[in-house]
């Protein structure tokens, strides 16, 4: 069941991971079209209203570890766009994130959940379940 012109982000900096991940959403069906950007620098030139005139995405993956800008730094300056145009973000990692990360990642509205970098199809059919009820999610691993 294809949702109309559903768009996805991917923001990691491992190419290996942008590519499974992207293989498994592409087996969803479940969106139209899946970016993969390795930066969060390029990625939040192309979340951005004022220099992207493509449609935001829906639902944003991102890696909280990556180079020259951090996700860390991506969240906050996300923030600051248009809140009216935030796509939900999934924050994907490595390791269990610290207590004091996990508060921090609460204050983010937008950030929905969090999940092990890989990505499997009964995580993405919930969490798009949920999101489409407009349900709060927990921040679940």
């Amino acid at each position: 069941m294809k949702n109309t012109n559903r768009v996805t982000l991917l923001i990691d900096d491992n190419r290996v991971t942008n590519f499974f991940n992207k293989l498994i959403i592409e087996k969803t069906g479940m969106f139209d079209h899946i970016i993969a950007l390795e930066n969060c620098s390029e990625a939040l030139d192309f979340v951005n209203p004022k220099k992207n005139l493509n449609k935001m995405p829906d639902l944003i993956f991102l890696d909280l570890y990556t180079p020259l800008m951090n996700g860390w730094e991506f969240l906050e300056k996300y923030r600051k766009l248009n809140s009216s145009q935030w796509g939900s973000v999934v924050i994907l990692h490595n390791e269990e994130l610290l207590p004091e990360e996990e508060i921090k990642l609460n204050q983010y509205s937008f950030v929905k959940a969090k999940y092990s970098k890989s990505l499997d199809k009964e995580f993405l059919y919930k969490l798009t379940q949920k999101l489409g009820t407009k349900e709060k999610l927990q921040l679940v691993s």
